[in-house]
């Protein structure tokens, strides 16, 4: 085992991130609309639910060195990433019922809380310990389910899609300050 990686044992296989996946994974593919699938169908989709959550769900513990940059080693690298923008666009692709829209919100929370807090170690855990990090995040999720309660995209008004667009764009625009200060600061 290299220094720069720590791997997974094997009392660590059942983890939080990959068990909160796994439950992710499953709500994401919308179980309420499982009686009205075909057998075959539903197979393959609860199949490849449970083999994208088993891949990509445990927490990725590395250092920030990257010996490779082709898509298939940043994919790996990122996998927690991709598996949780997966899930949230698979199941945004549906329609689901409201509760399972708070669960699939509530499960996504918890599955980045959880994967953040193992990957970044000690700080990740004092970070949850603090009662700011956690509270933030559940007020940012309130927002986002309130916002999609609101103005539904499906629900024929073009307003629902100007202020998801707007969201995405607030979104992409505070996550880019905070990077940027980072790095002011480092630099």
């Amino acid at each position: 085992m290299s220094d720069t990686t720590r791997h997974a044992t094997g009392h660590e296989i059942l983890s939080a991130p990959l068990v909160i996946g796994l439950a992710l994974a499953i709500a994401a593919i919308d179980p309420a609309s499982w009686p009205r699938t075909s057998a075959p169908v539903l197979t393959f989709l609860v199949v490849a639910a449970l083999l994208l959550a088993l891949w990509a769900a445990p927490a990725v513990v590395q250092r920030p060195v990257t010996y490779a940059s082709t898509w298939t080693a940043k994919a790996l690298r990122h996998r927690n990433t991709l598996f949780a923008a997966t899930c949230t666009a698979v199941a945004g692709l549906g329609n689901p019922p409201g509760w399972l829209m708070a669960v699939d919100a509530a499960l996504l929370l918890a599955y980045l809380l959880a994967v953040d807090a193992l990957a970044a170690g000690p700080i990740g855990a004092r970070q949850l310990r603090n009662i700011r990090t956690p509270a933030a995040a559940a007020a940012a999720t309130a927002a986002v389910l309130l916002v999609a309660d609101r103005f539904p995209v499906d629900g024929g008004a073009v307003w629902g899609r100007i202020v998801a667009a707007l969201c995405v764009v607030a979104a992409a625009c505070a996550a880019a300050l905070a990077l940027w200060e980072r790095a002011r600061r480092r630099g």
